[in-house]
């Protein structure tokens, strides 16, 4: 089973929830797609743990920064 990161970050467009792998960002849906998200990370990887995670990487901050008007913050998001 692959142990995941996930976190929910509130945007101005609504609550944005984003998985995180190794380092790298692997998934961002938005609320109310967490079935489409859950067959996602399901036909990429198999059977997934998702363990609730503030701000795995920075992605949180990043994405947080974006929505805030700074376009390049998510620049650096693997």
């Amino acid at each position: 089973m692959r142990r995941l990161q996930i976190d929910r970050v509130t945007t101005p467009i609504g609550e944005a929830l984003l998985v995180a792998d190794g380092g790298r960002l692997c998934a961002l849906e938005f609320e109310g797609s967490e079935e489409r998200l859950a067959r996602s990370l399901a036909l990429r990887y198999g059977q997934v743990e998702l363990a609730e995670t503030s701000d795995p990487c920075g992605f949180g901050a990043a994405i947080r920064a974006y929505f805030a008007g700074e376009l390049r913050a998510i620049d650096t998001i693997p």
